[in-house]
């Protein structure tokens, strides 16, 4: 696409829409998506994760198709307009954070957006592509302090015995 945006297309605030989720999103995720993404997807981008990682259908039951919202309610909750909405919605898609699926149905159209946790910090910045991006975004200064901020922590075990206790110790089994 030669850095151009897709095409809107088709795509129509009265189209519904449904959420669900690929991976586990926990506080962690979270941390992730607002030091290595942030700055990928810009303010809206990032906005329409968290709206759309709040309506994440539960993995317990299967969705309902009849309880799908309109694309308008999206729109509404940024603030902005269905272009932008759809920016926003491609640059989640080419950083793999959503999957967006298509169908009609005789309700009429709807989107099914799946969401992807993060990558890890290493997995993330062994991708030349996303790390030189987020370099041009934030600068080198940064990108250093954001790396460091995911370093893991760890101490010379040189000298010291290990004294955990293992499962069986720690949960003797009750005779």
């Amino acid at each position: 696409m030669n850095g151009q945006v897709a095409n809107i297309g088709s795509l129509s605030p009265q189209d519904g829409f449904l959420v669900t989720s690929a991976d586990y999103l926990s506080a962690y995720s979270e941390e992730l998506l607002t030091y290595l993404y942030q700055p990928l997807t810009g303010a809206v981008g990032f906005a329409l994760y968290h709206i759309l990682q709040t309506l994440v259908h539960s993995t317990s039951q299967p969705m309902v198709l009849s309880d799908r919202l309109p694309h308008n309610w999206l729109i509404t909750m940024l603030g902005e307009d269905l272009t932008t909405f759809f920016v926003a919605r491609s640059k989640l898609e080419a950083l793999d954070l959503v999957q967006s699926y298509c169908k009609t149905d005789q309700i009429g159209t709807y989107y099914v957006y799946e969401l992807h946790a993060p990558l890890p910090p290493q997995e993330f910045f062994h991708e030349p592509l996303l790390t030189e991006f987020l370099r041009e975004q934030v600068g080198d200064h940064r990108l250093e302090q954001i790396r460091q901020h995911f370093k893991k922590q760890s101490f010379d075990r040189t000298g010291y015995t290990n004294v955990s206790q293992d499962f069986t110790t720690g949960f003797p089994a009750e005779v």
